[in-house]
């Protein structure tokens, strides 16, 4: 049984190529970002986003107003 069990994880990291590779420093990159506050008003936890204003800025879409980006100060009700 121990047999069955080893040869099915060997399998699955080989599968997987996690066998034999090391993770650099080089190989990662940290992500950053602002937090922004649109609102006090509490609507949901998901937001969207996309250039609705076609500004070339992404935009925010959250509960029932988009805010136009690249700052998201400016309110529009949908």
């Amino acid at each position: 049984m121990l047999t069955a069990v080893f040869a099915a994880t060997l399998s699955a990291a080989l599968a997987c190529g996690t066998l034999g590779t090391t993770a650099r420093a080089d190989d990662f990159r940290l992500h950053t970002f602002e937090r922004v506050q649109l609102t006090d008003t509490y609507y949901s936890e998901g937001i969207a986003s996309g250039d609705i204003d076609g500004d070339g800025n992404a935009d925010v879409v959250y509960g029932p107003h988009w805010y136009a980006g690249p700052d998201f100060k400016q309110r529009h009700e949908i």
